[in-house]
């Protein structure tokens, strides 16, 4: 059964959010201006993305992150198709339940989440999804979803974890430790997770405690109008449905091992809690970092020879179980360290400090989500007449991502501005790089705006003119495209009229 809706309705994170914790398979199909997303999810896990938008294309990706696995690249570019689909308010969805994805990779939704509730979603927004909930009582959802799986900060998942039911979501917010939006935040995504439930009444007029499974709430008692939260309904009528099985703390240690009473397996022991304790794979083996290949050699041989289950399988099965992994231990050392091109560079990234291929891709998506985020702070300066600002972010986000063109669009176009009157060769090279920006990305809609915004205060009406005209076409929703040509059509009119008055004046007069 297709399902589809407007994000008008139900914003894109809560019907994504929906699918994912009902553990849905198919393809989650958006239509949002000009642009075409598809999210394709197998039973809740996001496996692949795809879309219409030029700069969200893995080669225009590639050509800032050269070095970077397929992996990587794929998952940066389902991030930045996740937080530009937050971005848009208003747009179509359709979900197709028996869609196959084009190819199966994993992209950490809920991580991708948090970072679009942070950075494409104002507070008020978020305050008015929660409005009509403020006087009902969140509570931790406890088996479904612990809070300690959600992809917060430590400070976050505490101030979560104090939600108690007995506190209204209006109480909890006016009173969080923290700063208000933040809790908002961290509180709404918590909820579209299903790691936090809200209800009508407190737990202490006889509500269910986390640990006790809630019935489900009958498909006709939630409506998107009056449960602005609840919308699984609109994607299978399965309101209430369980979870997605909780992922596992990685801060929850196991127990330690006790040590045996006999001597040899004591030994054992011993030998694998000092080895699995050692800092580096250096300590493990008992080698300094710059000794030569031989000792390297002869001291792994040595540990092979001791410990290989070959000599221990004579021995009490937990002695064998033991020595396997005693043995899996220094044969994980050994696998880094044996070869000397793969020991070097552990030796770079241990002894040295120095990033791996992995550690600086990652560095690099992060610097770009940055950068896209910085952008976005600058383009609403821009819009708010706030050039200066504008300009000085704008140098930062071509710093880090020198081959974007909608950064240097904006960036040429600020310099063109604030330099026309005192350097006419740095508004020169301003307007070079816009027009650069255009010829790499013609589908730019914002780019032929201020083109032609350069073009209309240079007096060249029909350039200004053929250039909004050419961001309508790619994006008929573009305001600024829409606000400029009304401009245009208006001094036009004017300019007629006022020539008009003038010629009867003159024919009067004479």
């Amino acid at each position: 059964m297709n399902t589809q809706g407007s994000f008008t309705d139900t914003p894109f994170l809560e019907v994504i959010c929906a699918l994912h914790t009902a553990k849905k398979s198919g393809c989650l199909s958006l239509s949002q201006g000009n642009s075409q997303r598809s999210f394709f999810f197998q039973e809740g896990v996001l496996v692949a993305t795809e879309s219409t938008d030029e700069s969200e294309g893995l080669e225009h990706i590639r050509s800032s992150l050269p070095d970077a696995s397929e992996a990587q690249l794929r998952e940066l570019q389902g991030t930045i198709r996740m937080l530009n689909s937050t971005g848009s308010s208003d747009g179509e969805w359709e979900f197709l339940p028996d869609a196959s994805p084009p190819y199966e990779g994993s992209l950490d939704l809920e991580a991708s989440c948090w970072k679009a509730v942070q950075r494409k979603l104002e507070a008020t927004d978020i305050r008015q999804r929660l409005q009509e909930k403020e006087s009902e009582y969140p509570t931790i959802s406890g088996a479904k979803r612990p809070i300690s799986s959600l992809p917060v900060k430590p400070n976050l998942r505490e101030f979560l974890e104090t939600i108690d039911g007995q506190r209204t979501l209006g109480e909890i917010l006016d009173f969080a430790p923290l700063d208000p939006d933040v809790a908002a935040r961290a509180l709404y995504l918590g909820h579209l997770l299903g790691a936090i439930h809200i209800q009508q009444e407190s737990r202490e007029v006889g509500i269910t405690t986390a640990s006790e499974p809630e019935s489900p709430a009958p498909a006709e008692a939630s409506s998107v109008s009056k449960e602005v939260m609840d919308i699984a309904s609109l994607i299978a009528g399965e309101v209430g449905e369980p979870i997605a099985i909780p992922k596992e703390d990685p801060h929850s240690e196991e127990p330690t091992e006790p040590l045996s009473g006999d001597p040899e397996m004591r030994a054992l022991q011993e030998t694998h809690n000092k080895l699995e304790a050692a800092e580096d794979f250096f300590a493990l083996l008992g080698v300094e970092w710059d000794a030569d290949d031989e000792t390297y050699r002869r001291t792994y041989f040595e540990l092979a020879r001791t410990y290989h289950p070959d000599a221990w399988a004579e021995k009490p099965d937990e002695q064998v179980e033991m020595v396997d992994r005693i043995f899996a231990l220094i044969s994980e050392a050994w696998q880094e360290l044996g070869e000397s091109e793969s020991r070097q560079a552990y030796v770079d990234k241990v002894i040295h400090g120095l990033k791996d291929e992995n550690e600086l891709a990652m560095e690099r998506v992060k610097e770009i989500l940055k950068a896209e985020s910085d952008f976005d702070k600058a383009v609403a300066h821009f819009k708010a007449g706030r050039i200066v600002q504008a300009h000085e972010i704008l140098q930062s986000c071509v710093e880090q991502v020198p081959d974007a063109p909608e950064f240097r669009a904006y960036l040429g176009y600020t310099t063109w501005k604030l330099h026309i009157e005192r350097e006419p060769e740095t508004a020169e090279a301003g307007e070079t790089m816009l027009k650069e920006a255009m010829e790499q990305s013609v589908k730019l809609d914002d780019g032929w705006v201020l083109l032609g915004l350069l073009y209309k205060a240079k007096d060249l009406e029909d350039l200004a003119k053929m250039s909004f005209i050419k961001a309508l076409k790619i994006n008929p929703s573009n305001e600024s495209a829409v606000r400029e040509m009304k401009r245009l059509n208006r001094d036009k009119k004017e300019d007629s009229n006022s020539g008009l008055l003038k010629r009867l004046f003159t024919r009067k007069k004479s």
